[in-house]
Order: structure tokens, then sequence, then C-alpha cells
């Protein structure tokens, strides 16, 4: 018998038929397993992890390739803003811009002060009485 007796072997066909959005039957047939299984295994902690690790991974790979694709699309604002031809389309572009640099300034601002912060944390402190024992008088 396979491992955690289920007949389809491991969790992986299983995980990705879920992070596939398939339902339970669904992902129950593409895993060689019951819906019986499905649900058993969703009740488990360690394969909600899993899932859970899966689901982040995907979401890793497609904000890395938002973010490689920014550029572009800031570039295509930015010609749309100074070569439409229609002044609606340069009025939204231009809106754009300013909306997201906008926030962009206010995020980078933000990450500054937070690193600042954590560095600020991170450094050890003298205790009470600037790293003097502390005495309590009777």
């Amino acid at each position: 018998m396979a491992a955690h007796g289920r007949r389809g072997g491991g969790d992986g066909a299983l995980v990705e038929a879920l992070l596939q959005g398939h339902t339970q039957q669904e992902a129950a047939k593409r895993a060689h397993c019951s819906v019986r299984t499905v649900r058993r295994r969703l009740e488990d902690p360690a394969f909600r992890q899993l899932l859970a690790a899966g689901r982040r991974e995907g979401l890793s790979r497609a904000v890395h390739l938002l973010a490689f694709a920014a550029g572009a699309a800031a570039q295509t604002l930015v010609d749309l803003c100074l070569h439409a031809e229609a002044e609606n389309v340069r009025l939204g572009a231009a809106s754009k811009l300013l909306e997201h640099a906008t926030r962009g300034v206010e995020l980078v601002d933000v990450l500054e002060r937070l690193q600042r912060l954590e560095e600020a944390a991170a450094r050890p402190t003298p205790g009470p009485m600037n790293g003097r024992p502390h005495v309590v008088a009777r």
C-alpha cells in the first residue's frame, strides 16, 4: 500500500489538483483516491500547511512575473500620456501615472521607515540606569 494508505502514492497529485482549483470530487479523480481521502487529508494540519506552501509559491511566481512586467507597463502609460492622439486617453494615462507614482513613493517611504525601526530594535540597548546595576534602597 502507498504512503498513508492512499492508492495514488504521495500527496503531490492531490495538492496540484486542489491548487489548480478543482473541486474535491475532481481532485480525487486526478489524484486516484476517494473523495473521503481528500476530505480526510484536508483535515490534516500538515497537509493544509503543504497546500498553503504551494499557494505561497504560486503567488510568489505571479508577483515576480508582475514585477518583471511593471517596467513595460509603466513605459506604456508614459507613451500613452505623451503620444496618444485622444485627449481622454492621455488624461487617463496621466491620472494612472500620478496615482501609481504617489502610491509607490508612499510605499518606499514606509519600507524605509520600517527598515530604520527594525535596525533600531535590533541594536542592543543598555538596561536601567544606562547600563549600571539598579540598586533598590531600603
